[in-house]
């Protein structure tokens, strides 16, 4: 997926030498990569905190029912990373994903 960023920062520089010129607005073109859009994607649809995210494993994904088993999270502590149980037990659950979602 690539988007474009307008940049409305038309400004003025001045070179190596010393000479000003004027950069005019442009257009710049971004990509995103994948692994980046399918936890965007996952956290939005899903609506997941950042430690279930972080925890999920391709064994939590059921691509046949469109469905994610929220049953782990992971925390920092000490500097540490760590997979724990999630923050209480209503947090272990499935929930269903949109099928873009699981195309990507």
């Amino acid at each position: 997926m690539k988007w474009n960023i307008q940049l409305n920062r038309a400004h003025d520089r001045i070179d190596d030498t010393g000479v000003k010129y004027h950069v005019p607005e442009y257009t710049e073109t971004q990509g995103i990569p994948l692994q980046f859009k399918v936890m965007y994607y996952i956290a939005l649809f899903a609506g997941l905190r950042k430690g279930e995210l972080v925890a999920l494993t391709w064994n939590d994904v059921d691509f046949n029912n469109n469905t994610i088993n929220i049953n782990k999270s992971t925390a920092t502590i000490k500097g540490e990373q760590i997979t724990k149980a999630p923050k209480n037990k209503t947090s272990i659950r499935e929930v269903t994903i949109p099928g873009l979602v699981v195309e990507l």
